[in-house]
């Protein structure tokens, strides 16, 4: 996140509208900006960028489900617009005349008047770009949670950077390896690499993350408060997850509050060499570890299938090789009780002296109430 919050600008209008694209389980429990794409969230990207403070626009989930997040005042202000899964590589004026950024058919911006802003529409935004200048762009943008992996390595060798720049350190501590060749690497403030450790980059170990003995981390990203062991490549963990012990994670991306048991190993590649597909739908890689939800607990010894997505709130116990798909809310292969859930997730936040607040166990129970009737 920018080094100074103090320093963003409330005056302009900055508003990151939430699209209709699948992002789950990654988006069940935030805003589409507030997923990490590397070691900052799209939201942070913004504002480091543009130096502002970002307005979400939510759109209505499941359930009439809200997330309890502050969002866009109504009416809109003249400003920029952007799409939240939209991930911005360099800044692009607020204040202007009014005009369209496109890739291809697709909207990547709208600047936009008083006029046109007091109108804008989040589920038909072309209806405020009618008769408007547009200026075609290359932009990245993630529809799906496996476009992470997609933009990763481009995305990391940006973060790694910008955290240099603000002060993080580049040096490997004593007995441990950095190979720089393939991009920078950068430790936040706080952060611990415990002895035989080798890092290749483009890497961010956050603040006051954890690198365990003899790991080996190459093109990850391991945010705040996150302790890691045995072998990642090209993953990343969302602040305060879990993978301590030996085996084997690439390609792959765990939200917050995972905890990953000992000797679980995850595929990332199939026998073919094909391309991975999900749910019949083709992703467009031959590289796809495992998509993981919040609080999703996965047992010691764990086969994890290429190419899984894994719901949020879940306990997977090792059986085999574990399923391509797991619903949120599930004990093995029964429904997880909601008490169990939420009393779980207090205890897990306590050891890291966080708070399970009341507005996010409100969250937590409507998701369940929603994903679990029949």
């Amino acid at each position: 996140m920018y080094a100074d919050e103090k320093k963003l600008v409330n005056s302009k209008n900055l508003y990151l509208y939430e699209t209709d694209c699948d992002l789950s389980p990654l988006d069940i429990l935030r805003f589409q900006c507030d997923i990490y794409v590397g070691a900052r969230t799209i939201r942070e990207r913004f504002e480091d960028l543009f130096i502002c403070k970002a307005k979400v626009i939510a759109k209505k989930r499941k359930g009439s489900i809200d997330i309890p997040e502050p969002t866009a005042d109504r009416p809109f202000g003249p400003g920029l617009f952007c799409p939240s899964n939209f991930v911005p590589r360099s800044p692009i004026a607020i204040d202007g005349s009014e005009e369209v950024g496109v890739d291809g058919d697709r909207i990547v911006f709208l600047r936009l008047g008083a006029s046109r802003a007091v109108k804008f529409d989040p589920k038909n935004p072309e209806a405020s770009a009618v008769g408007l200048p547009r200026r075609p762009l290359s932009a990245a943008f993630i529809d799906k949670p496996w476009d992470i992996i997609r933009y990763l390595h481009l995305l990391l060798n940006d973060d790694a950077e910008f955290e240099i720049k603000n002060g993080a350190d580049t040096e490997p501590p004593p007995n441990a390896v950095f190979d720089r060749s393939g991009g920078p690497i950068a430790i936040c403030d706080g952060a611990k690499i415990e002895p035989f450790v080798f890092i290749s980059g483009p890497t961010v170990i956050g603040r006051n993350a954890v690198v365990k003995s003899h790991s080996a981390i190459r093109a990850s990203a391991i945010n705040e408060g996150s302790r890691v062991g045995g072998e990642l490549n090209s993953t990343v963990f969302f602040p305060y997850s879990n993978k301590q012990h030996y085996g084997f994670l690439g390609h792959s991306v765990a939200a917050s509050w995972v905890n990953i048991g000992a000797g679980a190993a995850g595929s990332n590649l199939k026998n073919t060499y094909g391309e991975i597909r999900i749910d019949g739908e083709g992703t467009g890689l031959n590289y796809l570890g495992q998509i993981i939800g919040d609080h999703t607990k996965i047992g010691i010894q764990a086969a994890l299938n290429t190419g899984s997505i894994f719901g949020i709130c879940s306990n997977i116990i090792a059986d085999g090789i574990t399923p391509k798909s797991v619903e949120s809310f599930r004990f093995g292969n029964e429904p997880a009780e909601i008490e169990s859930v939420i009393k779980t997730a207090r205890r897990v936040m306590a050891r890291r002296n966080k708070e399970l607040t009341s507005s996010m166990e409100e969250l937590i129970r409507a998701w369940h109430r929603v994903l679990t009737e029949k």
